[in-house]
């Protein structure tokens, strides 16, 4: 009769393949959904990097361009004023000390409070000498060494962020475009894994075989 079951066939080795495919598939949709998410995110952040890069770019022109009017512009008068506090600090110490061994010296008694004030003046000059060896030795270091480093730094700094920028600038479209590429190609990969699939579990009906029509099996 028809519906009538003919033929049964061993299902054992099918079931095994429909239980590894609908594995597999479960995670191409997972991976699919998230290439989905991350092509949707570039397009949104490709711009944006772009746009950022451009800005810090130009924030690092205008810093460079600021420190070449305030800071370097007047560097050469700020050292010549920063040597001439040097040599005053240290002639001020040593005259203050000067005068006040003189006043002390006028006087045929000299207290405890005056001792106290002289101690402390000695130290000071002392202290002052010290310091201005050191400062000059720190002052010619930065005139041979610290300057040149220095301009050398904001120069480097300046093309780095050119170079960067020009790096972004022709990267960025790139990589979206190749992006696009990709995800349209794990796009029909996943639709063709889909339609395979599909195919695969509509096979497993063919495993029972029933009659058409009533009749007659050859």
């Amino acid at each position: 009769k028809k519906g009538d079951v003919l033929v049964t066939f061993d299902r054992e080795d099918y079931d095994k393949e429909l239980i590894r495919r609908t594995e597999a598939q479960a995670i191409a949709k997972l991976n699919f959904a998230k290439a989905e998410f991350e092509m949707a995110a570039q397009e949104v952040s490709s711009p944006r990097d772009l746009a950022w890069a451009q800005r810090s770019a130009r924030v690092t022109q205008e810093e460079h361009d600021r420190w070449l009017d305030t800071t370097a512009a007047y560097r050469d008068q700020r050292l010549a004023f920063d040597e001439r506090a040097m040599h005053m600090w240290r002639e001020t110490a040593a005259e203050e000390l000067k005068q006040l061994k003189q006043m002390y010296e006028a006087d045929e008694l000299i207290e405890d409070t005056e001792t106290i004030i002289l101690k402390r003046n000695e130290f000071y000059d002392e202290r002052s000498a010290l310091d201005y060896e050191v400062n000059q030795k720190e002052y010619q270091y930065r005139l041979k060494y610290e300057i040149a480093r220095e301009d050398e730094e904001r120069e480097r700094n300046l093309e780095d962020a050119k170079l960067s920028l020009e790096r972004t600038e022709m990267l960025t479209p790139l990589n979206l475009e190749i992006a696009r590429l990709t995800f349209a190609k794990t796009q029909r990969d996943f639709e063709k894994a889909e339609a395979d699939f599909a195919k695969f579990q509509a096979d497993g009906e063919l495993l029972t075989v029933v009659a058409p029509v009533d009749g007659v099996v050859y």
